[in-house]
């Protein structure tokens, strides 16, 4: 159980250290820093930065608290820190090749597929750890 920040920051370290390594990112120094809205993108609840000549990126994630005062984010959208370090962790191989303007179609087509394989990759992971994935 996660008691405090500190043990939030601990646990979103390990999953970017196991999930990193799932996605073939090894090569690349990755932080999770949580944040306050007005550290992230308006209406985001995380984001990424990248250097991709040095391969390192920064993974900012809203604290909880924080996710919880979004009007559009209420108990039938929790927060999944999980699935919101895979999501961000996605972008990082696309941003090679893509960089669209925000908002644009390329953007939500982006977005949508990294969101879609993110919420997969979770899904089964989940049903692995419960013993349902054969």
């Amino acid at each position: 159980m996660i008691k405090g920040r500190d043990d939030l920051q601990d646990r979103a370290d390990a999953l970017v250290d196991v999930w990193k390594r799932r996605l073939g990112l090894d090569p690349w120094e990755i932080i999770v820093k949580f944040c306050n809205m007005e550290d992230i993108e308006a209406g985001g609840e995380a984001n990424v930065a990248v250097s991709q000549s040095l391969r390192r990126g920064i993974i900012k994630i809203l604290w909880p608290d924080e996710y919880n005062r979004y009007e559009t984010y209420n108990d039938d959208f929790p927060q999944d820190i999980e699935q919101t370090i895979i999501h961000e962790l996605l972008h990082i191989p696309i941003m090679s090749f893509a960089d669209p303007e925000k908002g644009s179609l390329e953007d939500v087509a982006v977005e949508n597929f990294v969101e879609q394989t993110a919420k997969l990759l979770v899904s089964l992971q989940r049903e692995d750890r419960a013993g349902m994935v054969r």
